[in-house]
């Protein structure tokens, strides 16, 4: 069942103006989020997110897209994909003609129906599969197609660079999942995903991962977005285990309507970074 959705819209929002929009899409099988970014004032005039209570099929993903006007009209749609079946590696080692060959070694060789290889930050190439449900996308004109690590290591680029953090990890938390950043000296050390259904299996890989890289919590600054409590369990524990946590941020590079006040912007700051 579809949840009501939450729509803020700043008076400037207008069809007639949508061949200056740029619009920017996280799809999840369970939540889509959209923002319109007027290019000519580089302010951001819409945001809506529309939550399921049941997995999204590509029938529900299109209704949501047209309700919250992302269309052909507008100027350029970046879609933005959460699914674990994603890596990372080194620029330098991708060749096109080795695409299959590489995600085939580094998620099984199960039938895919789409990979896609997109350069990232820190000049690596993610390499993704797209859901089934998105899949209809592919053919919108004017648009990208992007796995949300993108977001991801765009938010920590910015970050990093405007507070001068030395070495910092980037968590990012959806409703079943939460993806992994570790930045130190301005090079990417490593970027994971990991489900999980309790607390407690996010403190375990936590504590697994600052093992196996030798990570020092009093050195590092955890900032933290997505879908987590700020008052939860999650925040309690890690505190007493003396994490540096940080929220994230919007990207000081946008304008913003005033009516986006209402959002808790450590939730969306990915959405924003682009």
């Amino acid at each position: 069942m579809m949840q009501k959705p939450i729509v803020l819209s700043d008076e400037t929002f207008h069809q007639t103006f949508f061949s200056s929009y740029k619009s920017y899409v996280v799809i999840d099988k369970f939540y889509v989020n959209v923002a319109h970014l007027d290019t000519v004032r580089k302010k951001f005039v819409y945001f809506s997110l529309q939550r399921s209570d049941d997995e999204i099929d590509a029938q529900m993903l299109s209704t949501i897209l047209e309700q919250h006007f992302v269309t052909e009209h507008q100027q350029q749609i970046n879609f933005y994909m959460v699914t674990p079946q994603v890596h990372i590696f080194p620029e330098s080692f991708f060749k096109e003609e080795n695409t299959q060959h590489i995600f085939d070694f580094a998620n099984g060789n199960d039938l895919h129906k789409q990979i896609v290889s997109q350069k990232a930050h820190y000049n690596t190439i993610v390499q993704f599969n797209v859901p089934d449900l998105c899949i209809n996308i592919l053919n919108f004109s004017n648009s990208n197609i992007y796995h949300h690590a993108h977001l991801l290591l765009n938010l920590s680029e910015w970050m990093i660079r405007k507070y001068n953090y030395k070495s910092s990890v980037f968590l990012h938390f959806h409703d079943y999942l939460f993806e992994v950043v570790v930045i130190q000296n301005n090079q990417l050390i490593l970027f994971n995903t990991y489900h999980f259904q309790h607390t407690d299996d996010i403190l375990y890989y936590l504590h697994w991962m600052i093992k196996s890289i030798e990570l020092d919590i009093k050195q590092n600054i955890f900032v933290l977005s997505g879908w987590v409590d700020k008052k939860g369990e999650l925040i309690k524990k890690m505190k007493e285990f003396d994490f540096r946590i940080e929220w994230a941020k919007f990207n000081p590079q946008y304008i913003y309507s005033y009516r986006f006040n209402e959002l808790q912007s450590h939730q969306f700051a990915t959405l924003f970074c682009v």
